[in-house]
């Protein structure tokens, strides 16, 4: 019914002709056969789920200058505030911090693979949350909870939880570094306050080689 509206021409194909129809056909079907799933496993996979980072409303209105619909007049000069810090450049939303320092803005699904490479990778270190924030601030990235993350990041980190914090005992005694031949090596011996009773401490820093 659905092709007569096409003018084209039904060739019918014999079966011996045919080798995978022919060959489907002559199987023999057994009692112990097990049915084949027909559905479809997933009937939404085609649906498309979209979510709007925690910067949407100020992107929009530094882009477009627009406001969503259901925002109060209130919201709106909120949002016209808080877009004094942030700059929308190519497509993305930077954040100049107090010190002056601008930080792109990142999205919520971006946040675990940062707070990991931070913590986890080579040059992360397994370091506190507070030294994470900053670590994950340094490379240029921003998003307004960051130090919660991170804390909560490094208490579900099964490395640290199992560390746990460093004590007296488990400090090293220092081994002298041998020198072979002048400036092969520098390093820092100790710091020490030149006049520990002031307020205003000045500090003697004190270098081998």
């Amino acid at each position: 019914m659905l092709l007569q509206e096409f003018d084209i021409p039904i060739v019918v194909k014999r079966g011996k002709d045919n080798v995978v129809a022919d060959f489907l056909f002559r199987l023999t079907i057994d009692d112990n056969c097990i049915a084949t799933e027909d559905s479809f496993p997933n009937a939404y996979l085609f649906a498309i789920s979209t979510y709007s980072p925690w910067f949407a409303d100020i992107a929009n209105y530094l882009a477009a200058g627009k406001f969503p619909q259901y925002l109060s007049s209130k919201e709106k000069i909120k949002i016209i505030q808080q877009s004094d810090t942030y700059t929308w450049i190519d497509g993305n939303l930077y954040h100049t911090g107090p010190d002056f320092q601008i930080r792109r803005c990142v999205r919520e699904d971006e946040i675990f693979d940062i707070l990991q490479a931070c913590h986890k990778e080579p040059f992360g270190g397994h370091f506190a949350e507070k030294r994470k924030g900053y670590k994950v601030l340094l490379i240029g990235y921003y998003w307004p909870t960051i130090f919660q993350q991170a804390k909560k990041f490094v208490k579900g980190c099964d490395s640290c939880q199992r560390m746990g914090q460093p004590l007296q005992s488990d400090e090293m005694p220092l081994q002298p570094q041998i020198a072979l031949e002048p400036f092969e090596k520098w390093a820092i011996d100790f710091v020490r306050p030149i006049n520990p009773s002031s307020r205003q401490k000045s500090y003697i820093l004190v270098c081998t080689n």
